[in-house]
């Protein structure tokens, strides 16, 4: 919930166009935030910025437990940056569907309105309400859905996508703690770890009947990088906590999932990206500044390609073995 009011107030206070490094382009990230002005508003109150803006009316909404806002500050900070970029992404698929609805009368879901691309004259004529007071910058973020290097980007993000053997996940809208809830409901009160869950999110919904086991082969996972992930993050936590950590009953570990997966990708962690703290959680390079020579080395992400070979690998083993 508090998400969604802060993906709307971000939508709300969006800068616009901006100079940025010295070219006028639309804001494209929370960075762009902060350095976007803030104006009185009609209750008198002006912040120091449009980052202000966003996480002061977040508490228009809520109320903070006494002594926990820096952190709540903080939590919602990080948040926002993934809802920024989500924002400029789902814009064009939103586009997309308004002008079917309301240019062709023909309703259209998000699923198909992905692989559908608008010239720039139709995007224009349907702009999301939180820029139709800056024309100009929506102009310019069409355009840049219009050039050949969005397009190579996009295509090449889609290949990447058809790589995938399954669907990413079975969480539904669901993030892994509220699965983790629903599955242990569910089975008769089972308890379901932070990394059971993420396991069985990959192998069937939260009411299915589906069962954890450490030892379970690539295939029952549907993508094999869930096996290959979890092993790389058991033998990380092994290395880091010592052999009798139990990696598969305690809390997922931050920085456990950095040495094994590395710096973050488009916003997300390698393992369990929505159960790793993210405030407590140190970034790569605090985590290179304290290691010493017997630190576990940090491990590079591995690539979809990496990740199908090693599945191919422990699917011969298995059948060798069997035999």
């Amino acid at each position: 919930m508090a998400n969604g009011i802060l993906g709307l107030l971000c939508k709300r206070h969006y800068p616009g166009a901006m100079d940025i490094a010295g070219v006028r382009q639309p804001a494209s990230s929370w960075e762009h935030y902060i350095a976007a002005p803030d104006a009185l508003d009609m209750e008198g109150r002006a912040f120091d910025n449009k980052t202000h803006r966003v996480l002061s009316e977040l508490w228009d909404f809520y109320i903070c437990e006494k002594g926990m806002m820096p952190r709540a500050m903080q939590v919602a900070s990080k948040a926002c940056y993934k809802l920024v970029a989500d924002m400029l992404y789902e814009a064009r698929i939103q586009a997309v569907i308004n002008y079917k609805a309301k240019i062709e009368k023909v309703r259209i879901y998000k699923g198909p309105a992905r692989d559908i691309r608008l010239t720039r004259e139709q995007y224009l004529r349907v702009p999301p309400w939180w820029i139709t007071n800056d024309y100009p910058c929506w102009e310019m973020i069409v355009d840049r859905w219009c050039s050949q290097e969005w397009l190579e980007m996009h295509e090449a993000a889609q290949q990447r996508r058809l790589l995938m053997p399954g669907a990413s996940h079975h969480q539904g809208n669901r993030n892994l703690k509220a699965y983790a809830a629903r599955y242990s409901a569910t089975h008769g009160g089972v308890p379901c770890t932070q990394v059971q869950a993420y396991c069985l999110a990959h192998k069937g919904k939260a009411t299915y009947d589906v069962t954890f086991n450490p030892q379970d082969p690539p295939e029952a996972y549907n993508n094999a990088s869930v096996h290959s992930r979890l092993s790389g993050y058991t033998s990380m936590a092994q290395k880091v906590h010592g052999p009798e950590f139990d990696a598969i009953n305690e809390p997922i570990d931050g920085e456990v999932v950095m040495r094994a997966g590395g710096r973050k990708k488009h916003g997300r962690y390698w393992f369990g990206d929505s159960l790793v703290d993210r405030v407590t959680t140190p970034t790569l390079s605090q985590i290179r500044a304290r290691s010493t020579n017997s630190s576990p080395a940090i491990r590079p992400r591995p690539d979809t390609t990496q990740t199908q070979i090693e599945a191919v690998k422990a699917q011969m083993e298995a059948a060798i073995q069997a035999r």
